[in-house]
């Protein structure tokens, strides 16, 4: 018998909402690691270059930026004021503090607090949203940074405290402190441990206190009023800087909820054993190429097609290898539809 389409039952062929939790590598080219970072000429000649900077993953015109890094004052100190004589105080560094601040703070907060202690001032590690997709995996994150400038010398881990501790709940979602340790042996022990800032794992935002991370890295704190400080540049050269060590400088991974339908292709024995491949027949008169096609014919399936009512083809799924097919054969492919 020869089959064009097969029409799905929606009952016993068709599979919907089902939700399955991936977690992937977070930087592109499905990389986990980051070990290079890149600036833009463009950013670098930018009058906000030491508030806010993006870090791409190469020079090609085909990079693409993996996070940005930005440096903001409550104030507006370590930056120079837009107009020093009308608004005084109002720079980059104050724009900076005030958007993630209504970003990641509750409403009437304006503040951030990390260790029990209200901050001035911020360094911001904000990943890219194509990056992190829903989230930015807790426990599977590390910022390495450089805590001496010596090749093969100390450095700082930067992980959250999701092994340890339990998150607290937001407007923007789950927050977990960020400590020191590593991915494979959790936060360090109690004893030792300091709170380094904050992570919000589902806006892909890393809030770090400056000056805890001056204490304990290269990077160097400016504070001056109306100043061009060179806050995100140092924080830079203390993230660059842990790639003079041996060891992985900016590892994560992102986690997303994906939904997907099953379709369930069967194909009988009596179905699609013929073929109208030109290859399956001969001359003018479209005679069977084999004799032996005529009773028992076999034919290969190597690609399903998925069409609407009207004969759209709406998507295509391919075999990893081709299917023999025959009377005396049976077949039940299962097409999975992500979205």
């Amino acid at each position: 018998m020869a089959y064009i389409y097969t029409t799905f039952d929606p009952i016993d062929d068709i599979v919907t909402e089902v939700a399955e939790v991936q977690t992937a590598p977070i930087w592109s080219d499905n990389t986990a690691t980051l070990s290079a970072f890149f600036t833009s000429s463009a950013q670098s000649s930018s009058a906000n270059v030491n508030s806010y900077l993006d870090i791409l993953n190469g020079t090609s015109a085909t990079s693409t930026t993996q996070f940005a890094i930005a440096y903001g004052h409550y104030a507006g100190s370590g930056s120079v004021d837009y107009d020093n004589t009308s608004k005084p105080g109002v720079s980059p560094s104050r724009a900076i503090y005030g958007q993630y601040a209504n970003l990641l703070l509750a409403d009437g907060v304006d503040k951030f607090t990390i260790g029990g202690v209200e901050v001035d001032d911020i360094l911001v590690v904000n990943i890219a949203r194509a990056r992190f997709k829903e989230q930015l995996d807790p426990g599977n994150w590390q910022l390495n940074l450089d805590a001496n400038g010596v090749l093969g010398g100390d450095v700082l881990h930067l992980i959250d405290s999701s092994d340890s501790a339990t998150s607290a709940i937001n407007e923007a979602g789950r927050v977990y402190d960020v400590v020191s340790g590593s991915i494979t042996d959790g936060p360090m022990s109690t004893a030792d441990a300091h709170t380094y800032g904050q992570v919000y794992v589902d806006q892909g935002v890393i809030v770090l206190d400056p000056t805890d991370i001056a204490a304990k890295t290269t990077y160097t704190r400016a504070v001056g009023s109306n100043a061009f400080g060179d806050n995100v540049a140092s924080f830079l050269r203390a993230i660059t800087g842990s790639a003079n060590n041996a060891i992985p400088k900016f590892t994560a991974r992102n986690k997303e909820e994906v939904k997907s339908t099953h379709y369930f292709v069967r194909v009988k024995n009596q179905a699609y054993n013929y073929s109208d491949n030109p290859t399956f027949v001969s001359g003018s008169d479209a005679t069977l190429r084999y004799a032996d096609f005529k009773n028992n014919p076999n034919t290969y399936i190597t690609t399903v097609g998925m069409f609407d009512d009207a004969d759209n083809c709406l998507a295509i799924a391919k075999l990893s290898k081709p299917l023999l097919k025959s009377f005396s054969r049976e077949a039940l492919i299962k097409v999975k539809l992500e979205y």
